[in-house]
């Protein structure tokens, strides 16, 4: 993530209410406005992004604006990134994030999961047993999971606290990301669109993910750990 003097990595997304925003940068222009499409996702707001919607976004917003942008005579190629937030999960996927601290109440059961202890591969029960004394087929909670697993401590908290001083509000949000999207650089799109076209080849060569991604690397004159943070000092570059 792009992150500025004081600031900290931006938190990943969870369940709760938050802006969704499906935008196209072009390679001349910079970033189509006029084609851009936004959304208040959550469960009491306007649902989640799919492809219908954005087949209606290509259709009504996309085209027109690139059109606006170019005279008739040219012919887009649309680049579409395969977003991972898409993604589903079994009711019984072993997710933490379907997990409360304590037994029962509203989370998932889980089917069992395994960790290994001394070279053996024990199998770890995520739901108590029908015949327990307290919670009869119930989910174990995030505490009992971890005390079974000598994991847990008294010291672990499920919340932060506090010593970011974070703002985080949903207005400040709202506010932010036009900035953020109007900030990206030419210069930046097309260093990325290298990097696409880099893993194009590489796939197209009949490369796998693995040996796909050794290949772009090759390429890169910077080696970060993650794909999503870059060091302060290239951060610097994106300040207005």
């Amino acid at each position: 993530s792009w992150i500025l003097n004081g600031e900290f990595p931006i938190r990943k997304k969870g369940a709760r209410q938050g802006i969704h925003h499906s935008e196209v940068i072009c390679l001349t222009v910079g970033w189509l406005k006029e084609g851009s499409q936004s959304m208040e996702y959550g469960k009491h707001y306007n649902g989640h992004w799919n492809g219908k919607m954005f087949f209606k976004q290509m259709h009504e917003y996309i085209i027109s604006a690139f059109e606006k942008a170019y005279s008739p005579e040219y012919q887009a190629l649309f680049l579409i990134d395969n977003s991972q937030g898409h993604s589903a999960y079994a009711k019984d996927a072993l997710l933490t994030s379907r997990m409360n601290l304590h037994p029962g109440g509203k989370q998932a059961c889980m089917r069992d999961g395994w960790y290994f202890k001394n070279k053996e591969k024990i199998t770890q029960k995520m739901v108590f047993p029908e015949d327990h004394s307290e919670f009869p087929g119930l989910p174990k909670g995030m505490r009992e999971v971890l005390i079974e697993h000598g994991l847990w401590s008294d010291k672990l908290h499920m919340q932060c606290n506090g010593k970011y001083h974070c703002d985080y509000t949903f207005q400040t949000l709202k506010d932010n990301l036009p900035k953020a999207l109007s900030s990206v650089k030419l210069e930046t799109i097309w260093k990325w669109e290298h990097r696409t076209i880099r893993w194009m080849e590489a796939y197209c060569s009949g490369l796998g993910a693995k040996d796909a991604q050794l290949k772009v690397k090759q390429f890169s004159s910077k080696r970060y750990m993650l794909h999503c943070k870059i060091p302060e000092g290239v951060a610097q570059m994106f300040d207005v």
